[in-house]
């Protein structure tokens, strides 16, 4: 991995998994020109691995966790996060 502001990254992937519960994760993508605003993504205890593609010119993720709704009490859930960059 390159270290910040170097580049380019190449391909790049996020990823989440968790354990004990169904778990909301918010996260937003700044691109170098502007923020993508904040995703919900919901990530499941009893599921696959959550992953996505980073978008090109990609240099900085937020993630934070959410409350999926108002009787979400689950705020020690782990959540485990993973990035992948592969090299051009």
């Amino acid at each position: 991995m390159p270290p910040p502001n170097a580049g380019p990254w190449g391909d790049s992937w996020l990823g989440f998994g968790c354990a004990w519960a169904d778990t909301e994760l918010g996260v937003s993508i700044y691109t170098g020109s502007s923020w993508g605003g904040v995703t919900p993504r919901t990530v499941p205890d009893n599921g696959n691995h959550l992953g996505e593609r980073l978008p090109a010119g990609t240099q900085k993720v937020v993630i934070g966790r959410m409350k999926k709704d108002g009787g979400d009490s689950a705020h020690n859930v782990p959540i485990s996060r993973l990035l992948e960059c592969l090299g051009t």
